[in-house]
């Protein structure tokens, strides 16, 4: 009957341990100038080499040739305590899950009371050692601060918070970590040359890949995938059915019907999931994993290769749908798998919340921001409606009436405000056209204002929080007459500004960065969804409820649900 793998070849010395170089040049160096601590807590997660390391450690101390950081692995310590030796009286593991009570205590005790029956130490390593009860810690308390000279204490745990600290300041702490991925398949891979299989690159990496950091974990799996290969050795689909992913084909028709936005492909290869019986939670997670892929390509470009786990030609291809997909997309589409994996575990009905993940990453590109409408517009190309503004029919010219006479307050003086009114008997919304400015200054003043803009609003919140909090909405809209005309989104905080303090700190910050001694003039401006509405003080009539009713009625129907007014023609 064979051995399994993770004991055949579990290190015999510290040279062999993987991934943990920092644990293994400072016991080496310990060693070496014989500065050996008489309890150790090796700490980290499970399968990274803990108790491998504190075998390791009693074996180069009791070697009779040592202590030294090469065992001879011929004398009988050395043989006892090889991986597959038989093991040594003088060195005792003990299962702290199963011996953590105060009689299993006192046992210890006894034991190790005893000088060793044929090696220079006596060793007792505790495995799982967060799992010793209270009152076999306080047992062993006394023993781990005062020691005999013959005695080495070694504690392993993989929750290091759950030792008390009592324990812990008597011991040197190592804390180990997760192997790297690179580290395991080197390793995966040199232990299929020694065992004479074959094996293709890619399936060794989705072994280290679901080791997940413990080297225990992937040669397990490894001899998992090596008791059920065939006569190719080891393939990248077999093991991917041993693991239980999805297949590749899956994955990457997924990913095509993401870059052509394709709800027909997307659904199919959900159909194809459910039907080969894979589970959607980790055909979701696959998927994720591929995006996360494609995303570090898009982004880091050449620097994301190494932090890939996939061979060279294959992310040569994956750079190409990134590019087609872009950043922004992959992004939101990580986000919405995230949440949706959550969901999906447990979920009652599974395909459905599958299918209902599928239709958000569709949608996710119709979404809200700059990126959708790009893409919604590249689905409008591509579907034959050109979006360029220059082939369609030039409108045909018509007289506009002259706009309502806008008169302004200035800065040094404080008047009633009221909004413009439309004519109470004409009872209709019409949108009032806005002239090009009869700018005083060159346009060119414009520009540079409308670009200094945000810095203006920085140097007014150095000045004071409270008016940064008024402006920092509002824009320059015009140069004239030797005014700055400063638009602001409500006629409230218009009203409120206009003549105060805030407006005075406001136009010192503009002087401050723009080096200017200009005046400011203030406006409200209202946005609606094809045109912007300047609305300033006049002295003019408030309307009337029933008008401002159907004023705002108007302006909700235009924002919310893209309503256009039909003006009457005059008879």
């Amino acid at each position: 009957m064979s051995i399994a793998l993770y004991r055949t070849y579990r290190p015999a010395q510290l040279s062999e341990v993987i991934g943990q170089d920092h644990v293994v040049n400072a016991l080496s160096r310990a060693i070496e100038n014989d500065r050996i601590h008489h309890a150790y807590l090796f700490t980290g997660p499970r399968g990274c080499g803990k108790t491998s390391t504190a075998r390791i450690l009693a074996r180069s101390l009791n070697c009779e040739k040592g202590p030294t950081i090469n065992p001879c692995g011929v004398c009988n310590s050395c043989i006892a305590l090889a991986p597959n030796g038989i093991g040594n009286l003088d060195v005792e593991e003990i299962d702290a899950a199963s011996h953590n009570g105060i009689d299993d205590v006192r046992d210890i005790r006894e034991k190790i009371a005893f000088l060793p029956a044929e090696s220079r130490f006596r060793f007792l390593i505790l495995d799982e050692a967060h799992q010793l009860s209270r009152q076999a810690i306080d047992g062993l308390l006394k023993m781990v601060e005062e020691p005999p000279a013959h005695l080495k204490f070694i504690f392993a745990t993989t929750e290091p918070d759950k030792m008390p600290s009592t324990l812990r300041s008597r011991t040197h702490q190592f804390n180990f970590r997760l192997v790297p991925t690179k580290a395991i398949s080197a390793h995966l891979a040199e232990v299929c040359k020694q065992e004479q299989i074959k094996f293709e690159p890619s399936a060794i990496l989705l072994l280290a890949e679901a080791a997940a950091g413990s080297v225990r974990d992937g040669l397990s799996l490894l001899g998992q995938a090596i008791a059920g290969s065939g006569d190719n050795g080891l393939t990248a689909d077999e093991v991917a059915s041993v693991l239980g992913l999805t297949p590749k084909r899956l994955v990457n028709a997924a990913i095509d019907a993401l870059v052509a936005n394709s709800g027909n492909q997307l659904f199919q290869v959900i159909d194809q999931v459910i039907d080969a019986g894979f589970e959607p939670r980790r055909f979701a997670t696959d998927f994720l994993q591929r995006v996360r892929d494609l995303l570090l390509i898009e982004v880091a470009s050449d620097a994301a290769k190494p932090l890939i786990a996939l061979p060279e030609e294959e992310i040569s291809n994956m750079a190409a749908q990134a590019k087609q997909i872009g950043a922004a997309r992959l992004s939101r589409a990580a986000d919405l798998l995230t949440s949706g994996i959550t969901q999906l575990r447990g979920a009652t009905a599974p395909r459905l919340q599958l299918e209902l993940l599928a239709a958000r990453l569709l949608l996710a590109a119709s979404s809200e921001g700059i990126s959708g409408l790009e893409h919604r517009i590249s689905i409008l190309e591509k579907n034959g409606v050109n979006t360029n503004s220059s082939s369609q029919p030039a409108p045909t010219e018509t007289k506009a009436s002259p706009p309502p006479k806008i008169s302004t307050v200035k800065s040094s003086a404080k008047t009633e405000t009221k909004r413009v009114t439309i004519p109470v008997a004409a009872k209709r919304y019409e949108a009032k056209p806005v002239t090009e400015p009869d700018s005083g200054l060159p346009l060119a003043d414009l520009a540079k204002l409308k670009a200094l803009w945000p810095a203006i609003l920085e140097e007014l919140k150095l000045d004071s929080r409270a008016s940064w909090s008024t402006f920092f909405e509002s824009e320059v809209v015009d140069v004239a007459d030797g005014f700055i005309v400063i638009s602001i989104p409500d006629l409230r905080v218009l009203e409120f500004a206009t003549g105060s303090d805030q407006e005075a700190r406001l136009r010192r910050a503009i002087n401050e960065v723009t080096k200017t001694d200009g005046k400011i003039k203030l406006i409200a401006i209202e946005h609606s969804s094809n045109r912007q509405q300047l609305v300033s003080m006049v002295d003019e009539p408030k309307l009337d409820d029933e008008v401002i009713e159907e004023v705002d009625t108007m302006k909700l129907l235009e924002s919310q649900l893209g309503a256009k007014p039909i003006m009457d023609k005059d008879v």
